[in-house]
């Protein structure tokens, strides 16, 4: 059980929802210490295999996240000196590194509003599939600061400097459409269909081996910025690391028997 997450398993998708309504799903240290720990969970556990990361609805409005707790972040303000104050950084980014650190797909179902260290925390997802209603910004700015829970590296990694600017030079919140042209959501659909598309999504990836889904997933992130004789390298060991497992063999007498495989994830 966890104080500020849901968890729904269902046939190897798992569905977690931060549950801090009474916030507006604001994020504070302790929900991102047991953020942590519900991902090492669900990466350790052998039926889960996707996940969905989403918010949980607040009355008439839908909410990822409001972004920090700012209750709690109004305390480093103060005489608290630099020690403290890194530490209380490194727990924030340990909680967002181990979702985008998971071996297994991470889906953020971007269900209504999702603004600073939020929508940092939708950016260490694998995809993001957007309600039409969404809203996305990194907003710390406009309070003196600057996303440092990865948006900033995360953004310039995938989208480049320009949209980087962008988006936390401005502070602004963009809408789902605006999001989409921007490459900062993936899908955007009506709110009656969002999570059924993020369901859909999930069940496509898996159809695929789901140890090859973690090798791929890695070895995207280890071949970024690396020359081309290093990415190559880095792929044939990934590539001699899958073919000796049970899932490629079904895979290949599966597909000599002319049926669909049977992946055991080993």
């Amino acid at each position: 059980m966890f104080k500020n997450f849901l968890v729904e398993k269902s046939y190897y998708i798992a569905k977690v929802i931060i549950n801090r309504p009474e916030k507006r799903n604001a994020m504070n240290k302790d929900l991102f210490i047991e953020l942590k720990r519900v991902f090492h969970e669900l990466n350790e556990d052998p039926e889960v295999r996707v996940i969905i990361l989403t918010g949980t609805k607040i009355g008439d409005k839908e909410f990822f996240s409001a972004g920090i707790d700012i209750n709690e972040l109004a305390q480093f303000g103060g005489d608290i000196g630099l020690t403290e104050i890194r530490h209380y950084s490194k727990q924030l980014q340990e909680g967002i590194s181990a979702v985008e650190m998971t071996e297994k797909p991470v889906i953020a179902l971007l269900n209504g509003y999702c603004f600073g260290s939020g929508f940092e925390l939708a950016l260490a997802c694998d995809f993001r599939v957007a309600s039409s209603k969404t809203q996305v910004g990194l907003l710390e700015t406009s309070i003196g600061l600057i996303p440092d829970l990865g948006g900033i590296t995360r953004i310039v990694k995938t989208l480049g400097t320009s949209i980087a600017k962008k988006v936390i030079l401005t502070s602004d919140k963009f809408n789902a459409e605006e999001s989409l042209q921007l490459g900062l959501v993936d899908w955007v659909y009506e709110p009656t269909e969002v999570e059924d598309k993020a369901f859909e999504l999930a069940n496509k990836l898996l159809r695929n081996a789901p140890l090859a889904l973690g090798v791929a997933k890695r070895t995207i992130d280890q071949v970024y910025g690396q020359t081309q004789e290093t990415g190559l390298l880095i792929e044939q060991l990934a590539q001699l690391e899958l073919l000796k497992t049970e899932d490629t063999r079904e895979a290949f007498l599966a597909k000599l028997e002319g049926r669909e495989p049977d992946f055991k994830g080993k």
